[in-house]
Parts: C-alpha cells; sequence; structure tokens
C-alpha cells in the first residue's frame, strides 16, 4: 500500500484556508504498511505499540494513520543517551 496523505486526507473544498503570509506545511499521514516497513515490524508489534499508546494515532473507519511527525516524536522521546561510565 505505502499510501501517504498529505493535508489530513481532505478534499481540496475541506481543507481550510490559510493566510497567504504564513507558511504553514501540511502535515504527512503514514498508514500502516509505512510504518510497518520504516522500522522493519510486523502488524501485531505495530498493534501492541498502539494499545499501549506507543505510537500515537488517528482512525478513520476501519483506516488508521500514523503523523510522521508525531512518529519522529516518539523516536527522540525514546532515545536512549550513551553512558558516561567508563567500563571496565
Amino acid at each position: 500500500m505505502g499510501s501517504i496523505l498529505q493535508g489530513g486526507g481532505m478534499l481540496p473544498s475541506e481543507q481550510p484556508q490559510h493566510n497567504s503570509s504564513a507558511t504553514m506545511q501540511q502535515p504527512v499521514w503514514l498508514d500502516g504498511q509505512d510504518i510497518m516497513q520504516r522500522f522493519h515490524i510486523s502488524a501485531r508489534t505495530l498493534q501492541y505499540w498502539r494499545t499501549n499508546h506507543i505510537i500515537p494515532h488517528s482512525k478513520v473507519g476501519k483506516k488508521i494513520y500514523y503523523k510522521e511527525s508525531d512518529v519522529n516524536a516518539m523516536l527522540e522521546n525514546r532515545r536512549v543517551q550513551p553512558s558516561t561510565k567508563k567500563r571496565q
């Protein structure tokens, strides 16, 4: 599948009108296939992440989407800093 929605997946007529002087970037939405391919995980692992609130998501009907900025924030929040202790 690998579909990516931009602008929240809304039709052009449904998208809010923005002031031309403001440079707002539309969010990029990823589907489950995109996430599974990006992280090399199974559908069950992705379900576990959703169930345990590891990765934020939005559901439209039966389809689940993930905002790319939320995925990047999830990675950043789970980043492990290197230890300052010396190994012996």
